[in-house]
């Protein structure tokens, strides 16, 4: 099995529960479990991951397909746990409502569970079931799970055909797994500056707290010997003390605020930055390996950057270059992606604070897109009208109802252009794609 590397799915586990925390509705909040209990289950953690599946069975679903995803989990994690458990009804359950639904990923993970049961109990219906997973993983192009059913296939096939196999899996997955090491190594180097700055930032604290603190222990003493002298003198000390004291609360609240202020960040830069990298090497059959590690030095960059307490320096002088790049980054073999307007003329005219935002409005709508939207049609264009900037997105996706557009990423989204003053509106319904109007004034 291809799994991404052990540093990025441990991240992963800390961002999926910082989400949990502003899960916008239930689906939201089962969607989040779901995809903590697969990261587990890439960690073997069989007994967490089933646990998880079998709290989201007891929710109700909004959807057939939802319900058949965590069902197949459910059935897949117990079999690890208990080998003599009888998986097939439930395997075969979620893969009827999955072929109903025209789900094609999720036929594609029910292949995958029923080839994994036999496996231990008949090879024969093991080769038939990874079979059809390079059948369908070929269909839907995912190098990712043509290289699992490849690897599958080699183990279950005779002679001939496990040749074959192999050649196929030997093409994809060394380039994959050379791109993956070199991204390995470029997180270790990114938690090590992190490890660092939290290191100083706790000794720094530490001096502090240890100046405050004997601070504090003086004047209380010198309060004490004022009252005993002078009562007057002693209430004026109490006053002083309860001055410092609404200080440091207020201190306090300046420091949560930060924290959360940090959190979004780490959100919008860093967990959509991964996002983004991991999508090119799932996505992309033939690396670009410069192209790789050229984001994942962007990325050590904004996490050092966020470190430090910065925003970071934006390049302002090719701000196109920097859209365009991010934008088409999204682009994939069943995916296109449409740009006009982005030119330096348009770009010139726009502050460099507003530049930085419409960078993570963008990102954030592509990532969006990339996770839930199915769509194989994307536009985003832009222009200046009226002295403000306009920014009008459409895909082609599964759309989705009102009650379900404000997901915690696109409140982020919202909240970026309310502090601009601007405006948004999402037009969608389930089936019909998805089109979004932004509005920033420039004035």
């Amino acid at each position: 099995m291809l799994f991404p590397p052990m540093a990025i799915i441990k991240l992963l586990l800390h961002i999926y529960d910082l989400a949990l925390q502003y899960a916008a509705n239930p689906t939201d909040y089962n969607i989040y479990l779901n995809n903590k209990a697969i990261t587990l289950t890439y960690m073997q953690e069989y007994k967490e991951a089933n646990a998880i599946y079998s709290s989201i069975l007891e929710t109700k679903f909004s959807s057939d397909t939802e319900y058949a995803r965590t069902l197949s989990n459910y059935a897949h994690t117990r079999s690890k746990i208990f080998p003599h458990y009888n998986a097939l009804p439930d395997l075969h359950k979620a893969l009827k409502y999955r072929i109903n639904g025209n789900d094609h990923y999720g036929i594609n993970a029910s292949y995958a569970h029923l080839r994994d049961y036999h496996k231990r109990k008949n090879r024969d219906s093991a080769l038939v079931y990874a079979q059809k997973a390079y059948a369908i993983a070929s269909q839907l192009k995912s190098a990712k799970d043509k290289i699992n059913a490849a690897e599958s296939l080699i183990k279950l096939s005779k002679a001939d055909s496990s040749r074959h196999y192999f050649s196929i899996y030997k093409h994809l997955s060394d380039s994959v797994l050379m791109a993956r090491q070199r991204a390995s190594n470029q997180y270790a180097m990114i938690r090590y500056e992190v490890e660092k700055s939290k290191k100083e930032n706790l000794q720094l604290q530490k001096e502090v707290l240890n100046k405050d603190l004997f601070i504090t222990r003086q004047r209380i003493l010198g309060g004490s010997l004022l009252i005993f002298v002078l009562g007057i003198t002693g209430f004026l000390i109490y006053r002083n003390n309860r001055r410092k004291a609404q200080i440091k609360l207020a201190a306090e609240k300046r420091i949560r605020d930060h924290q959360l202020k940090t959190s979004r960040k780490v959100h919008d830069v860093v967990a959509n930055g991964i996002y983004r990298v991991m999508s090119e090497i799932e996505y992309s059959e033939h690396l670009d390996k410069d192209n790789i590690l050229d984001s994942l030095e962007l990325m050590y960059e904004k996490s050092r950057d966020i470190s430090y307490e910065s925003e970071g320096e934006l390049n302002t002088e090719d701000f196109k270059a920097t859209l365009g790049d991010m934008l088409k980054s999204f682009s994939t073999l069943t995916t296109r992606i449409v740009i006009v307007g982005n030119s330096t003329a348009l770009w010139e005219k726009v502050k460099e604070n507003i530049q930085k935002e419409v960078l993570l409005i963008c990102q954030e709508m592509m990532v969006n897109m990339s996770k839930h939207s199915k769509a194989t049609e994307v536009s985003i264009q832009f222009d200046i009208s009226d002295s403000a900037l306009n920014l009008k997105y459409s895909d082609n996706g599964i759309g989705f109802n009102n009650q379900s557009i404000y997901g915690n990423g696109l409140k982020n989204t919202q909240t970026r252009i309310e502090k601009l003053n601007g405006a948004i509106i999402f037009d969608s319904e389930e089936g019909n794609g998805l089109r979004v109007f932004v509005i920033i004034p420039l004035k």
